[in-house]
């Protein structure tokens, strides 16, 4: 199977390591020193046990390496606009585009069951460019449960114990079956056979909330206070100020017809003991364009829509967006 990884990162980085391991022919899109790094030296991923070692063929440019079985687009959102326009020469006839990201999918509405089936988010998806250069019949969701960085270029430090990987269809017919589709099996078997995890959900969007729900809380308290969830919820206060966020964000989801099963202490009892700190607060760090559209500002538009009462995590996302637009990473006319 010919996988190409849009975006080597630290999770995407993590992930072409584990499909080569599983025996895919994998290549990576990458930039700067970190893609001078991976053709000279290859790419190394440090697990909490073991340390995984692959040579994948890097460019930076998608027209030399042609069309694959599958795309993993393992970008921050703020760079979905770049994948747009470069990952043309990745798409054949039956290429299957796997989107591992934090918050809203640009492509949420997509077979959805209701009356905003079809629906594109300019927040997500700035003047749809994602919907006509992939479409969303060739995506599939994804979420990774792994806690990372690169320490080096083409060096990834992975810190989760135990970490996975959930995808799945963006249809509405999946909740309808429990059988996961063709191409589900082979990317989850795929990852399976480089010793990661995958889940099939039989509904994405459940699981993109359930995730979500944690970022809407944790991203931008730890963004603000610059520290770990742990710190924060060591503080009286702070515990309860994300267990209102969290609720808050449970809230929100069962608007959107995401009955999740889940309460604040499902998200804020891994935390205690965790020292990584949150993706928002490390972009800050290393001066990177924060994701506040998809992560804090997608879901509230929702909750404002649905008449959802949100005022922590309306104050959350005002001081987010103001302390991102101070430094530079978050346009002040957005």
């Amino acid at each position: 199977m010919r996988v190409c990884v849009f975006g080597a990162g630290a999770v995407g980085g993590h992930l072409a390591a584990r499909f080569a391991s599983g025996g895919a022919q994998v290549s990576v899109i990458a930039r700067g020193g970190h893609l001078e790094a991976l053709r000279r030296d290859g790419l190394r991923v440090n697990l909490p046990d073991r340390t995984l070692y692959c040579m994948p063929t890097a460019s930076d440019r998608a027209e030399r390496l042609g069309p694959q079985d599958v795309v993993i687009v393992a970008v921050k959102t703020t760079a979905l606009p770049a994948v747009a326009a470069g990952i043309t020469p990745l798409l054949g006839l039956d290429t299957t585009v796997l989107f591992v990201a934090n918050g809203v999918p640009w492509w949420y509405f997509h077979q959805h069951d209701g009356d905003a089936n079809e629906r594109q988010l300019p927040l997500v998806d700035p003047h749809g460019a994602l919907w006509r250069a992939v479409g969303p019949r060739r995506a599939i969701g994804g979420l990774a449960y792994t806690a990372c960085s690169i320490s080096a270029p083409g060096v990834i430090e992975v810190l989760s114990a135990q970490p996975h990987v959930v995808i799945g269809e963006p249809s509405a017919r999946r909740l309808a079956t429990s059988e996961p589709s063709l191409r589900e099996l082979r990317i989850a078997q795929a990852l399976e056979s480089g010793g990661l995890p995958c889940r099939v959900s039989n509904d994405i969007r459940m699981d993109v909330w359930t995730k979500l729900i944690g970022n809407l809380a944790g991203s931008p308290a730890s963004l603000l206070t610059h520290l770990p969830l742990s710190a924060i919820c060591d503080d009286p206060a702070g515990e309860t100020l994300l267990r209102a966020a969290v609720n808050e964000g449970i809230a929100l989801a069962h608007a959107m017809g995401c009955r999740v099963r889940i309460d604040a202490d499902y998200y804020l009892a891994p935390t205690r003991g965790l020292l990584h700190k949150a993706s928002m607060s490390q972009d800050l760090d290393a001066g990177r364009p924060l994701e506040i559209d998809s992560i804090l500002m997608q879901p509230l538009q929702f909750a404002r829509e649905r008449g959802v009462l949100t005022p922590t995590l309306d104050l959350l996302a005002t001081l987010a967006r103001l302390r991102a637009s101070a430094s530079g990473l978050y346009p002040t006319d957005s």
